[in-house]
C-alpha cells in the first residue's frame, strides 16, 4: 500500500502571522475599573504570547476564507 503524496500546491494562502503588521491590534481593550487580584504563580504563566497583529476585519476575512 502506497501512501498519497503530501499536496505541494501553495494556494495563495499565508498563515495569519504573516498577513500581520507589528502593532496592529483587532480591538481595544477598555481599562479595568474593578479590584485588582493577585496573579497567579508565576511558573503558571507565559513569559510571552505569540498572537497575530491583525485588524478585526482582517482577522474575520481571513477565518472565513478558510472555511
Amino acid at each position: 500500500m502506497t501512501l498519497p503524496r503530501p499536496r505541494t500546491e501553495d494556494f495563495g494562502a499565508r498563515l495569519s502571522f504573516d498577513r500581520g503588521s507589528p502593532g496592529r491590534r483587532a480591538v481595544d481593550v477598555p481599562a479595568w475599573g474593578g479590584d485588582e487580584r493577585p496573579l497567579p504563580d508565576t511558573h503558571l504563566l507565559r513569559d510571552s504570547l505569540r498572537l497575530p497583529e491583525m485588524s478585526q476585519g482582517e482577522l474575520v476575512r481571513y477565518y472565513t476564507a478558510l472555511s
